[in-house]
């Protein structure tokens, strides 16, 4: 059918041949009074021929005979059984990917409460692997910035703890080593292992037994302390006349090393066990008996974060890092800095 937006004039378009109408569009007049199913047979009746010897087979043969009722239920029968055992592989698969589904959507959510902000037994990323965990706590104790801590929490290197007032923490390295937190204390675990003590105190136990592969470091601005196989206290706080550090020595196994590092050389000596050692920005130094700060590393359980060394040895450092070298190492009375 074709709109024009004028009247059809006689000499636009015209019948082409009867039966088509519409300028080429073939109109069937027969549509209303013949089906086309009947068109659709009739034109294939042409091309059959009467003579055509397969059809005059069919026609010679006959309407098939029905089979029997017993082979008819049998064939029944078996496409039925087939047809339940495929329909319950495909409910089978089914459930099996709807299980997957929901047990992925199921370790999804468990991995994001488990590391969300409101898990406090969550490892807590740094800048390096694990270094640590922790074994105890007593009174304020918390990551720096607020966050607290449960018991076995991990420790990643970057982590920085902070104890309060009156607040105590213990915590176990990979080494084998574990370490105290006194009260007032910031540390900072780093790898290797070693902590950055930034203030306050840490008592460091390397366990009974030979010395462990790895030595602990305790890192200052300007002083550092390494275990080879003993028990030590290290300090830093703000004795008079000013700021320093002081470290405590244990009273078993071989001594360790004390160095300061200047910017132009290193000095170290070994702590001898039961020993105090005082380090100050001058050539002077002293020695002397271990001695017992009030209050200090109170309770005697060896598993708690208040255990306190058998022997220590002090050494003492200022808090920012000399212009000049030689930078003070840790030496007994008398003897000259390296």
């Amino acid at each position: 059918m074709e709109v024009h937006p004028r009247p059809l004039r006689r000499g636009d378009r015209g019948s082409i041949e009867d039966g088509i109408e519409g300028g080429g569009v073939p109109f069937d007049q027969g549509a209303a009074g013949f089906p086309r199913r009947g068109r659709a047979l009739r034109r294939i009746g042409r091309m059959v021929s009467e003579d055509d010897p397969i059809a005059l087979l069919l026609r010679l043969a006959g309407p098939r005979e029905a089979a029997a009722q017993k082979r008819s239920g049998r064939v029944r029968s078996e496409v039925w059984a087939h047809w339940r055992t495929e329909v319950r592989t495909v409910r089978r698969r089914r459930m099996i990917f709807r299980a997957t589904v929901a047990l992925a959507a199921a370790a999804a959510v468990v991995v994001v409460i488990a590391r969300g902000p409101w898990n406090p037994n969550r490892t807590f990323r740094g800048a390096g692997g694990p270094v640590a965990s922790l074994l105890r706590a007593e009174g304020s104790f918390r990551l720096t910035g607020g966050r607290s801590l449960a018991i076995g929490a991990s420790l990643l290197a970057g982590s920085e703890l902070e104890t309060g007032a009156g607040g105590r923490a213990a915590l176990a390295l990979p080494g084998g080593h574990s370490v105290r937190l006194d009260s007032e204390t910031r540390v900072r675990l780093l790898s290797g292992p070693a902590l950055q003590l930034d203030r306050g105190a840490l008592y460091v136990d390397s366990g009974p037994g030979r010395p462990r592969p790895t030595a602990v470091e305790i890192r200052t601005e300007m002083g550092l302390v390494r275990d080879v196989g003993t028990q030590f206290e290290v300090r830093r706080s703000l004795p008079r006349p000013g700021p320093g550090l002081w470290c405590g020595r244990g009273a078993r196994s071989r001594p360790t090393p004390c160095r300061g590092r200047g910017r132009n050389g290193t000095g170290s000596s070994p702590s001898r066990p039961g020993s105090i050692w005082r380090v100050a920005p001058s050539p002077n130094t002293s020695t002397g008996s271990p001695g017992r700060r009030a209050g200090a590393w109170s309770t005697p359980n060896p598993q708690s974060p208040g255990t306190p060394p058998r022997s220590s040895c002090t050494a003492r450092s200022p808090v920012s890092v000399p212009t000049k070298p030689p930078w003070p190492s840790c030496r007994p009375a008398g003897s000259a800095t390296a």
